[in-house]
């Protein structure tokens, strides 16, 4: 006998690559929680820009700087929705075409499909959540007179 070992190693060798593949996919999808979130971010901070002189019209008109924030994070829910329900939609016709590759997952995760889409909501209210505040600081004069 030339490798003697303990059951616990034999055991933590033998499940070592399913954990670094784990850590691997847990890392990925880290990472695309990241960019989605910046990329909704940009989105927003992008269309919030474009709207600048619209907002500052806005406020010089009367209306109330929580009335903007509100404006642009429900713009930003109905994207963030928009999005969910083409992302499902897409994810559903997928798993039906990759159903033979799926061990010991159903194609329609009931769990995946109901935690992912709130998580991308939650992340993208968070995400319009500065550029509504930055929309909301504008002062309405310098808005007007810069054009």
């Amino acid at each position: 006998m030339t490798r003697v070992r303990t059951l616990d190693e034999v055991v933590a060798s033998s499940q070592s690559a399913s954990r670094s593949l784990t850590i691997l996919l847990l890392a990925f999808g880290g990472l695309a929680v990241v960019i989605g979130g910046v990329g909704v971010y940009s989105l927003i901070a992008y269309i919030v820009s474009w709207r600048t002189r619209e907002i500052g019209i806005r406020l010089a008109l009367g209306a109330q700087r929580w009335q903007i924030v509100q404006g642009v994070v429900r713009q930003s829910l109905v994207l963030a929705l928009g999005g969910s329900a083409a992302g499902l939609t897409g994810a559903a016709l997928v798993g039906q075409l990759l159903r033979s590759f799926l061990f010991g997952v159903k194609p329609v995760d009931p769990v995946t499909f109901c935690a992912v889409p709130v998580l991308m909501t939650l992340l993208a209210l968070i995400a319009a959540w500065i550029p509504a505040r930055r929309a909301a600081s504008v002062d309405p004069m310098k808005t007007l007179r810069s054009e």
